[in-house]
């Protein structure tokens, strides 16, 4: 009897086209996976090692959780649905042989479909276009492992959950309820251990709390390198192994559970009970009829359309009102924002702002709002037909296409009430944290103006797509491929949002400049996908059809969308979109640029054409600037006169000049105090080449003047989130906020190896012969590393002008100011010591606050007026750190430092000639209360030791300059920090670091090198090198190994050519520390120098 009810539930589960459907979902969403990530590979991971299969079977054990509520809960909701309980109950069966074996079927089913990941990922790397470097040896035992250590038990756990809940309840609503409970038992396990900040003194029990097995395993991979990921699938062990044996006993009890509720008698429903004691009483005298069923009750005269849509509306939002899934699925919504709020707050140190929480509302919030709207768009759709009841809400003489609108606006409401919570919750954790201005304005426009718009069309989506498919669970995963369709786009480098359902714009609200020339965009792609929607609604109202055998589709369309007043709507709608959508197109791909400007292609393509010609030509570098830039902020734009005076410093005349400009710089001037001819211009590289009438003899000096712009395109500027292009260029000016680096505005001189790429996989994707090797011999020690057009300038002078209510900053002594006679401001700034000749040049709206110190230059802090709490706290930071430096490494390198803040729009911080910028994001709100200011003297300590090794030691152009123009500054701040922080806080910050650095190592795309041959920026030789630095000095004494860099400081200060060298870095210290610790540099496990 038990094999006889599992065979015939079988053949039950095998005719449902759910089932069919999941088993095609699995393969589609891996094949579609290992396809997309091959075609964009990055680095050295392959896309079927074991790293990426652990990572497959953990996201698809999450995004299985609908398919396993789906197939699981239809076996026991199955006969109260039909109406069949009596029938089945009247076999010879138990609960045993009923439940159990309905389960049994039911799981197999499961682990059948999310078993067809393995064929879609192994036919995935088949594909072509496919580089062979990213794709490994098969190994069946991987894909063996990730089914039974992460799919079988996550599923079997779900499915047991399932099974106990509709064995219960007999609701399919429930069933998927508590799926998505334990998608948020996983999520608040995420979410306490910490996003941006790794809270390790709670990871074994929140691994252990984790239902899924994702955290767990994180035990054994964190600090793998990318080789090993590759290799090395997560052992059953440790923490794994006691997640999984906890949450299969668990997934057992709700097993044996589920089974022991099954009932074996038909149950008898309230509605039932009531009818039945109305039934018995309905003779008795004064009982009035009862009222009849549905929405509302209509009177002899038709009501009017507006009536009958508010009576509808009402009804539908009462009866999702009353649903437990849509009660589960905002109390989760409400979690994920909470926990959204406060891992923005821990991640940048930050208080509660409204602009920070506005951005960070999103990630897990929209996941759980766009699985909403599909599964309430299905529930409005089939809701009658599920419970049995459309026949009676059919027959309700209601117009179909007020039935139509009324579930449309419900959807709309479900939509602006999930903001709505939004809101309200990020508003209760700022008043929480004491935090009171709350800026409410700002929440409703970034809300509803720019997020809401894509939920709302994609609600409509949702909703036609289901009257046009009449199919529920088919039409939900259109939907669903339709909302991650865009990870495809970007596979196809389809990025313009023109092809992107419902992305009316991709905008980052900046406090300083807010959403700036971004509206412009926004406004035309908002009205292009409205348009969109209204031609999608008007499609599903056209297909919308009453009872259970409607008629074909072509019926209500030509009854409906080639009627006069159908038809004639959807042709001025869709009239209006297509004619919206060429307007933008042309407006965006004529009269703007398009696509946008890509800079890792284009530098390939100089390398390409210009490297073997120009590579170790001999060029005059710079040795003396001027410039004189008009800023003008409200146009976005500026305008450069500037000259360079240049020298041979090589041994050879020069006789070509090569002049290379940032991409999208307008370079409108070139002259020389010579004569010299154009003899190439290569527009679509922004490349000169220029021949000079007399060649430049060695040693000798000559004056270059050059005109450069940059303005704003009279189009429409739009990209998308994936396109890998900043919102703002390096080199744009915006409203407030601008933050410029002087040498991306001028031109540059001479072939650098800087726009060549170095790891292996990315020179395969631009078509680069696959090895890059670094500049070596003498010719490199007497090139600067980074820009080999300058060597040490020995002057500079800027003279800037911006608009009247802005101060514009620049490296330099301030000579001079002004107040032009238009009202416009004018600094002069001047250097006339050694400088590496870089700075930045700010432009904002600022407060100034100025500190002093005995002994110390002067440190001005120019911020925002909204953040002018944190100014004298940063101000004081700097000045300490000063201080160690000025005691450690010698004089400072300014007469005065300066800190700007700058828009979030461009890179986060960094300081070149005493000047220093910071992103709004990065300490200007950092809550001092709560942690005690450490992130500001971590940025105060980084500046500094950029100030006093970058702008002081120029390296030479070979493998491991790195270690000095990266590593340097930042061990330097780690130094000291180390020795001016609580024990205790070091302690503990130390160990966050270490952590951090592991989980740096195995995110990395690219192999990791020793330090020595390093020619990269990477992020480990700052985190890294600090963990080693710091290790190095627990050895030998902080204040000795500080005083050993400072002797190779002094040594190597302002020296040309021939540059320092990483090597001769190990040799000097090599030289002044004890011999026992020599193998710590070379033989260490992480591979300091070696």
């Amino acid at each position: 009897m038990f094999l006889q009810q599992m065979l015939l539930e079988w053949r039950i589960q095998r005719r449902r086209p759910l089932v069919w459907f999941c088993f095609l979902a699995f393969f589609s969403l891996a094949l579609s996976d290992t396809m997309r990530a091959g075609w964009s590979a990055e680095g050295h991971v392959w896309i079927n090692g074991a790293g990426i299969i652990t990572n497959r079977a953990v996201i698809y054990s999450l995004l299985g959780v609908a398919a396993v509520a789906g197939i699981m809960s239809d076996p026991m909701t199955r006969d109260r649905a039909f109406r069949t309980e009596e029938l089945v109950l009247t076999a010879p069966v138990d609960r045993i042989t009923l439940g159990l074996g309905r389960f049994l079927v039911a799981f197999l089913v499961v682990i059948a479909a999310a078993a067809m990941f393995i064929p879609g990922m192994l036919l995935g790397t088949l594909a072509s276009g496919i580089p062979p470097e990213v794709i490994g040896p098969t190994v069946p035992s991987h894909y063996a492992k990730a089914m039974g250590y992460f799919l079988i038990p996550n599923y079997f756990l779900l499915s047991a959950l399932v099974f106990l809940i509709s064995s219960r309840w007999q609701s399919k609503s429930l069933a998927f309820g508590s799926g998505i409970g334990a998608l948020a038992l996983w999520v608040t396990c995420r979410m306490m251990l910490g996003r941006g900040i790794f809270r390790q003194e709670v990871f074994s029990t929140y691994a252990l709390l984790d239902p899924f097995g994702s955290i767990a395993s994180f035990e054994f991979v964190v600090g793998r390198t990318v080789a090993q990921n590759n290799v090395l699938f997560p052992p059953l062990d440790g923490l794994l192994f006691t997640n999984r044996l906890i949450w299969i006993g668990v997934g057992c009890l709700f097993v044996v559970l589920g089974v022991a509720l099954v009932p074996m008698r038909p149950r008898v429903t309230r509605l039932k009970r009531n009818s039945l004691l109305a039934g018995k009483s309905s003779n008795h005298a004064g009982i009035a009829p009862a009222k009849a069923l549905g929405p509302t009750s209509w009177q002899a005269s038709e009501p009017s359309p507006l009536v009958e849509l508010v009576a509808l509306l009402r009804w539908e939002l009462m009866l999702i009102c009353r649903q437990p899934s849509s009660k589960i699925c905002l109390a989760f919504a409400a979690i994920t924002i909470w926990w959204s709020a406060a891992s923005s707050a821990t991640y940048q140190f930050s208080l509660p702002s409204t602009d920070l929480l506005v951005h960070t509302t999103s990630y897990y919030f929209r996941k759980t709002l766009v699985l909403a709207i599909v599964w309430i768009a299905s529930e409005l759709i089939w809701r009658d037909q599920s419970l049995g009841v459309n026949e009676l809400i059919d027959v309700q003489p209601s117009r179909d296409s007020v039935r139509f609108l009324s579930k449309t606006l419900t959807l709309v409401v479900v939509v602006v009430v999930f903001w709505m919570l939004a809101i309200l919750v990020n508003i209760s954790y700022q008043l929480a944290h004491g935090y009171v201005r709350l800026e409410l304005g700002l929440y409703l426009t970034d809300s509803f103006i720019f997020k809401v718009p894509y939920y709302l069309f994609l609600a409509v989506l949702a909703l036609s797509i289901q009257a046009i498919v009449r199919h529920r669970y088919i039409a939900i995963g259109i939907v669903l491929l339709v909302y991650v369709s865009e990870t495809f786009l970007d596979a196809l480098h389809w990025y313009h949002p023109l092809v992107r359902y419902g992305r009316v714009s991709h905008v980052w609200y900046s406090l300083m400049d807010g959403y700036g020339h971004f509206w412009k965009a926004h406004r035309w792609m908002l009205l292009y996908w409205s348009l969109g929607a209204v031609v999608v609604w008007l499609v599903g109202w056209g297909s919308y059809s009453r009872g259970t055998h409607p008629s074909p589709r072509r019926h209500y369309w030509r009854h409906r969308l080639l009627s006069a007043r159908g038809g004639g709507a959807l042709l001025v709608a869709l009239s209006l979109f297509l004619g919206t959508g060429g307007y933008i197109w042309f407006q965006s791909t004529v009269n703007a640029t398009w696509p946008p400007i890509d800079v890792d292609a284009t530098y390939a393509r100089v390398e390409a054409t210009y490297g073997e010609q120009w590579r170790g030509v001999p060029q005059p570098r710079i040795v003396a600037i001027e410039g004189d830039l008009e800023l003008i902020p409200s146009e976005r734009r500026f305008e450069l006169k500037g000259a360079y005076v240049l020298e041979n410093q090589s041994e050879a005349a020069i006789e070509e000049i090569l002049v290379l400009a940032s991409p999208g710089l307008d370079v409108e001037e070139i002259a020389f105090d010579r004569e010299a001819v154009l003899t190439h211009r290569d527009e679509a590289l922004n490349i000169q080449t220029w021949r000079l009438s007399t060649p430049m003899e060695p040693g000798t000096r000559m004056e270059m003047s050059f005109r450069t712009a940059n303005a704003p395109p009279t189009g429409i500027e739009v990209h998308a989130h994936g396109d890998g292009v900043p919102d703002v260029a390096p080199i744009e000016v915006i409203g407030n906020g601008t933050s410029l680096l002087n040498l991306q505005i001028m031109p540059a001189i001479g072939y650098t190896d800087r726009v060549e790429h170095k790891p292996a996989w990315k020179r395969r994707r631009y078509g680069l012969p696959k090895t890059w090797a670094a500049p070596s011999g003498d010719a490199a020690i007497s090139q600067p590393h980074a820009t080999l057009h300058l060597g040490w300038v020995e002057s500079f002078e800027m003279v800037i002008h911006t608009a009247p209510d802005q101060t514009a900053l620049h490296a330099g002594v301030l000579v001079d100011q002004w107040i032009e006679p238009n009202g416009r401001r004018g600094f002069r700034y001047r250097a006339d010591r050694p400088t590496r000749g870089w700075s930045g040049i700010l432009s904002g709206r600022y407060v100034k606050k100025k500190l002093s110190r005995d002994r110390l230059p002067d440190v001005e802090v120019f911020v925002d007026p909204q953040h002018v709490a944190n100014g004298d706290f940063f101000g004081r930071s700097l000045h300490d750190a000063m201080e160690h430096f000025t005691n450690r490494y010698g004089p400072p390198p300014f007469e005065t430092f300066r800190l700007g803040e700058q828009s979030l729009h461009y890179d986060g911080l960094g300081a070149r000639g005493g000047l220093g910028f910071s992103s709004e994001v990065l300490g200007w709100k950092t809550d001092i209360d709560a942690n005690g200011g450490e992130d500001i003297k971590r940025m105060a300590a980084v500046m500094m030791g950029l100030n006093w090794f970058g702008d002081q030691i120029i390296p030479a152009n070979v493998a491991g300059a790195k270690v000095i123009h990266a590593g340097f500054p930042y061990w330097a701040a780690s130094l000291y920090l180390h020795q001016h922080r609580d024990p205790n806080v070091d302690r503990r910050l130390r160990a966050q670091d270490l952590l951090e650095m592991f989980r740096g190592r195995g995110e990395m795309t690219d192999q990791e090198a020793p330090f020595a041959v390093e020619f990269k920026d990477s992020t480990l030789i700052r985190k890294k090198g600090s963990v080693l630095i710091l290790y190095l000095a627990h050895l030998i004494g902080a204040e000795e190994l500080e005083r050993i860099i400072g002797a190779f400081l002094e040594k190597c200060r302002y020296r040309k050519a021939p540059y320092p060298t990483a090597a001769e870095f190990l040799d000097h210290l090599r030289a002044h520390i004890p011999e026992k610790y020599h193998p710590q540099l070379v033989h260490h496990p992480f591979l300091i120098f070696g």
